[in-house]
């Protein structure tokens, strides 16, 4: 959730002083608003959801076990605000997101290659017409403009940042837990990178994608009782979180989130990324 829209509703209600609490541990992120469906042909290489990816010319469409990866969005890294600078990360070439229709969570190292970002700098972009598997058995994702801003969000009612910092008194519970109940119908979608995720259960999804990308599993380095904090796995950002929509469902109305630690995204190693799906 974004903290400006928060904090005023809570300020509205009289609980100004958690909307305090909560102002204090936001964390700037650059929200995507999917626009109205593309009119005509858009220009290649720009920033949108869904339709033909822009791929360099010749490549070969990514595919996992013989099956055609679904084809997300792609972000020109140079569209990001420039007023946005708490990751580093290249500021060029163009950065597409693809996962297959199987939808694996990422809880299990062997869920790698269910996914993956193709990261083009310079060269030949062609606009690549999607397979026939795709075509045939998924219902493609509708061609979407993108727009970009930037914004503060909140950490989850159930993180450990939330659980930590912010402090609710007994009798103001219901009003609190109502508005935010409201402000989240309100505001729709949450598709955005960066910040915190809005995470749909009490999971710390970080050491998945720790242990993932070494290809271990967390649960044979973590107690059933583990409760991780935020300097538990200091490295890793939330790069991209892609929420349930009308074009869109991951799960059972969950969202996906793309991660990866701060030193693969200065450098652009986007190979290493990981990906988890939750539910609600």
């Amino acid at each position: 959730m974004w903290t400006e829209e928060v904090v005023t509703k809570l300020e509205a209600v009289g609980l100004g002083d958690v909307a305090e609490q909560l102002r204090a541990i936001s964390k700037l992120c650059v929200r995507l608003r999917m626009g109205p469906p593309s009119e005509g042909v858009p220009l290649v290489g720009t920033s949108r959801f869904g339709g033909e990816p822009d791929l360099p010319s010749g490549s070969e469409w990514p595919t996992r076990d013989g099956s055609s990866l679904h084809f997300l969005l792609q972000i020109d890294l140079a569209d990001i605000p420039a007023a946005f600078g708490e990751v580093a990360l290249p500021r060029e070439g163009l950065l597409s997101f693809f996962y297959h229709n199987d939808q694996p969570w990422g809880f299990d190292p062997t869920d790698a290659g269910a996914w993956l970002l193709v990261h083009t700098v310079g060269g030949q972009l062609e606009r690549t017409p999607l397979p026939a598997d795709l075509l045939e058995h998924v219902f493609p994702f509708p061609e979407h403009s993108m727009q970009f801003a930037v914004a503060d969000s909140v950490p989850g009612i159930e993180s450990r940042p939330w659980i930590d910092n912010v402090k609710v008194r007994a009798e103001d519970a219901d009003t609190f837990f109502d508005t935010l109940d409201d402000l989240e119908t309100e505001q729709g979608p949450a598709h955005h990178m960066f910040g915190y995720p809005d995470q749909a259960q009490d999971v710390d999804q970080r050491p998945f994608a720790h242990h993932g990308v070494r290809g271990e599993r967390a649960g044979d380095h973590l107690p059933d009782d583990a409760d991780t904090s935020p300097d538990d796995y200091p490295e890793w950002r939330l790069l991209l979180q892609l929420d349930s929509e009308v074009h869109y469902c991951w799960g059972d109305l969950g969202r996906i989130y793309f991660w990866a630690t701060a030193q693969d995204l200065e450098v652009g190693r986007f190979d290493r990324v990981w990906l988890t799906l939750i539910c609600g």
